[in-house]
């Protein structure tokens, strides 16, 4: 049996506020498991789930302690990837120990915009490198209808404002 190389961790009661169709949805991407932090430890499960090896990649969206707790779930010579800025600077660094005896890494991928980044994005894309999800696709009038959907946190792919050439 082999052990699981991709878990999505998620806020809130996944059977209530996420409907099956998103964890399939998920698994559908790749994940091996679908955890609700709120609603069980999270490194027990990941722990549990992989015979107490770890994971190699945990990709954090929600910071905070669920960062911090994530290096304990972390296989040997795995990395955290963030995307959530906010708090890095009042972590204080004791909180890091589990990554120093895991010789792991953190990355932080901070989004900005920049062209460069967006052009070869377009030609990964062009070649058939990158999937991407795209939920919906809206007449730029209806950006704010797009603004509610995202708000709502429940999204499965991105929302793309379609502008009309005259």
């Amino acid at each position: 049996e082999t052990r699981p190389t991709m878990v999505f961790v998620l806020p809130g009661q996944i059977e209530s506020i996420y409907e099956p169709e998103l964890i399939e949805f998920l698994e559908e991407l790749g994940a091996d498991m679908v955890i609700d932090y709120e609603a069980s430890d999270f490194v027990r499960s990941v722990m549990e789930a992989t015979a107490d090896e770890g994971v190699d990649v945990i990709m954090d969206n929600v910071g905070g302690e669920v960062f911090v707790r994530s290096f304990e779930a972390l296989a040997q010579n795995g990395c955290v990837v963030s995307i959530v800025p906010e708090g890095l600077g009042n972590l204080p660094l004791e909180s890091l120990v589990p990554a120093f005896f895991k010789n792991a890494q953190a990355h932080f991928h901070f989004m900005q915009r920049d062209r460069a980044a967006l052009d070869s994005l377009a030609r990964l894309m062009e070649r058939g490198y990158l999937d991407p999800v795209v939920e919906e696709v809206l007449p730029l009038e209806e950006v704010a209808k797009a603004h509610q959907r995202l708000e709502t946190g429940h999204g499965r792919g991105k929302i793309v404002l379609e502008i009309e050439e005259e």
